[in-house]
């Protein structure tokens, strides 16, 4: 796991990332994207072993 340093810098390339994959499983599916960030966000949470 990377850290994010004080400029915030790695956050800010996480937050791309997710943004694109939020995008990409919305077109794919063809869902909004408010139902694919929160598909996204369970999924990060079950991957952790957060039961939800």
């Amino acid at each position: 796991m990377k850290r994010i340093n004080a400029k915030g810098e790695v956050f800010q390339q996480t937050s791309v990332y997710i943004r694109e994959n939020v995008y990409l499983l919305a077109k794919e599916a063809s869902i909004p994207m408010s139902e694919a960030a929160e598909l996204g966000v369970i999924a990060a949470l079950r991957a952790r072993g957060v039961e939800v």
